[in-house]
């Protein structure tokens, strides 16, 4: 069974959710299950519980954080 990653990521740009898409597709093409929002429509559950779940069932849960909200 492939590891399941979910991304945790802001959206403060197009450029950097094109980004954070492009790395999803990546580990994707190298065999990680990995989950981003922008895979999803609108899940029936709603977002707040839907990225709950996935947390919980994901091995790896790495955060991005854009410099911008980075605080000194």
């Amino acid at each position: 069974m492939p590891p399941r990653v979910f991304i945790s990521y802001t959206h403060d740009t197009q450029e950097h959710m094109d980004r954070v898409w492009d790395l999803s597709e990546r580990l994707r093409g190298d065999g990680v299950d990995c989950r981003i929002d922008q895979h999803e429509e609108s899940p029936a559950e709603g977002w707040p519980r839907w990225c709950r779940n996935q947390v919980q069932e994901s091995q790896f849960v790495p955060r991005d954080v854009m410099e911008s909200v980075q605080t000194s």
